[in-house]
């Protein structure tokens, strides 16, 4: 369970920041790519640290299963990749983006699958919005925009769009995992859910009866 909530948390936590870079991207579309990577680079290291401090912070029994170090050390190291060879990371951004989004589609396909499952009647508006993303996915790996404004414009609401989708996705699924084990505590306890009812009658019998 422990494991779940960690994972939901950096899930959440990079969903977040592709929102925020969207933001930025679509407001300020003349900033430069290399002080784009500059700052992509700094918040990867600040996030890959993070969870290195995490790690050897937390108790060992606890952290046994977690991937906290693994995370930190690739993270850190990305992070000091695009800072030192920024203009190598430019060239390859759209290519770099692309690939995100079309992983990240992939396991929206998956989250639409998992709604339908749990009985979320608009699954399929995930579905739609995957096969979206993944379209501009792969517009973006063959990158027929090169480096212009269009191309920023291009990236920024689509990570925009994938950050809000995975919140939404996550939360969408989250409720239904809810209900489904309240729905299923509720069938191993009949009683339990009876001796509710009978107490909640004889609460509103015993209104009536003083208000009459």
């Amino acid at each position: 369970m422990d494991e779940i909530k960690g994972f939901k948390k950096s899930y959440c936590l990079m969903s977040v920041i592709y929102v925020v870079c969207g933001i930025v991207l679509l407001i300020w579309p003349d900033i430069s790519m290399t002080t784009f990577c500059y700052a992509l680079g700094v918040l990867g290291i600040i996030y890959g640290i993070a969870h290195i401090v995490v790690y050897f912070t937390k108790d060992h029994v606890v952290s046994i299963m977690e991937m906290d170090l693994v995370t930190g050390i690739v993270t850190t190291a990305f992070g000091l990749f695009v800072l030192v060879n920024d203009q190598i990371f430019v060239s390859i951004l759209p290519f770099a983006i692309g690939v995100i989004l079309m992983l990240g589609a992939i396991v929206k396909l998956q989250n639409s699958l998992d709604l339908k499952k749990l009985g979320f009647q608009k699954w399929w508006i995930v579905l739609v919005l995957a096969i979206i993303l993944l379209g501009i996915g792969l517009l973006l790996v063959y990158n027929p925009f090169r480096i212009t404004i269009v191309m920023i414009y291009v990236i920024g609401a689509s990570i925009l769009a994938d950050g809000v989708i995975n919140i939404w996705s996550m939360f969408l699924i989250t409720r239904m995992l809810k209900k489904r084990r309240k729905a299923e505590k509720e069938k191993q306890n009949p009683v339990s859910k009876e001796k509710e009812q009978g107490e909640t009658a004889y609460w509103l019998e015993e209104t009536e009866e003083k208000r009459g």
